[in-house]
């Protein structure tokens, strides 16, 4: 239903002014589809009920409906935040562990001592055992 979408966006005027200029540009596909949407229309309309027929929001819904809405809706945000930022910081705990070990797993297991002959610390004494 093209035409349909032609009310929402610029009224009855501008509706009527698309249908016209479907129908002149002499495009086959575009009068056919322009014949059944207004055949839908005449078919339906009397079977639709006042209750029944197609619109968007009420306009009069009392604005602190509305109002909770949106709160409820920034409430589920910042729940979505929080998880994310939870996830971030247990990552960055389990990779900081992860770094620990490794630094632990590449430290030499021994220790350099002092060699007075030649006044440092090269001679490499391993530990008798590791931790």
């Amino acid at each position: 239903m093209a035409l349909a979408a032609g009310v929402r966006q610029g009224g009855p005027e501008r509706f009527g002014q698309l249908a016209v200029n479907d129908w002149k540009n002499g495009d086959k596909a575009r009068q056919r589809d322009v014949l059944a949407d207004l055949r839908w229309w005449r078919e339906n309309s009397p079977k639709l009920a006042a209750g029944d027929a197609p619109r968007g929001p009420d306009p009069r819904q009392p604005a602190r409906d509305l109002e909770a809405i949106q709160l409820l809706r920034l409430q589920q945000l910042n729940d979505a935040r929080q998880l994310q930022i939870r996830a971030l910081s247990n990552l960055q705990a389990s990779h900081h562990e992860t770094m620990m070990m490794i630094i632990d797993n590449l430290r030499p297991s021994g220790r350099y001592e002092y060699n007075p002959v030649t006044g440092h610390y090269d001679r490499y004494v391993p530990n008798a055992s590791r931790r």
